[in-house]
């Protein structure tokens, strides 16, 4: 058996990543070029909400200032003036590009000659199971994992809340990877073993998530 780099206990099956990893990162993308097109209409603050803003003057930006530097692809986040932040959101365009034009050096491919967002998520889309073969995917999936992590935190896309250790019993023993809240269905769903909890066994489940440890259930 051969390790997977990233989760570091599924089978990568002589690559350095395994499957379901590979798939992780391949959502992140899809999930990135989406809040790649809401970011725009996130510039302002408080757009659509009623009220007074603060009295007096200020010198701050009507504008969200980090939406507007990671939709730019001119941001670059090594300025080192006295107003430049720690740390500085990096450009989603100009972070795709690069990653995108690395994979292509890598394997040897030229250059498109007109790109957008889009199309160059979608060949890194097509790249990362070729990627998996190299030791170099650690690297990679790193790098979209926080740029998505960067763009959800902007777009307001909290996390979806803890609900404990899995308990389903498996050949290897207990699962234990995260449960965590369905946003949009009715199932709970681990991610590691993928079994399913419906949401009349929620209760059930809740209940061995509370004999387990009764500060980690969010249900």
């Amino acid at each position: 058996m051969t390790a997977c780099l990233l989760c570091d206990h599924r089978d990568s099956g002589h690559r350095y990543a395994c499957h379901r990893c590979v798939r992780d990162a391949q959502r992140k993308l899809r999930e990135l070029e989406t809040y790649a097109a809401m970011l725009p209409g996130l510039t302002t603050p408080g757009r659509g909400t009623p009220g007074r803003g603060t009295p007096g003057y200020g010198s701050r930006s009507p504008a969200r200032n980090d939406v507007i530097v990671t939709l730019d692809l001119r941001s670059k986040p090594d300025g080192d003036g006295p107003d430049d932040e720690d740390n500085p959101p990096h450009s989603i365009p100009r972070e795709v590009r690069r990653l995108a034009c690395w994979l292509r050096e890598e394997f040897d491919e030229t250059h498109p000659r007109r790109w957008t967002v889009s199309t160059e998520i979608a060949y890194l889309m097509t790249q990362i199971d070729r990627s998996a073969c190299n030791q170099w995917i650690v690297e990679l999936a790193a790098e979209i994992r926080a740029l998505w992590t960067q763009a959800r935190a902007l777009a307001h896309d909290l996390p979806p809340r803890p609900l404990g250790p899995c308990p389903n019993t498996t050949d290897a023993g207990e699962c234990g990877a995260a449960l965590f809240v369905p946003l949009y269905t009715d199932t709970v769903r681990c991610r590691s073993c993928r079994r399913t909890w419906a949401r009349d066994e929620w209760l059930n489940l809740a209940m061995l998530l509370t004999n387990t440890n009764p500060r980690t259930t969010g249900l």
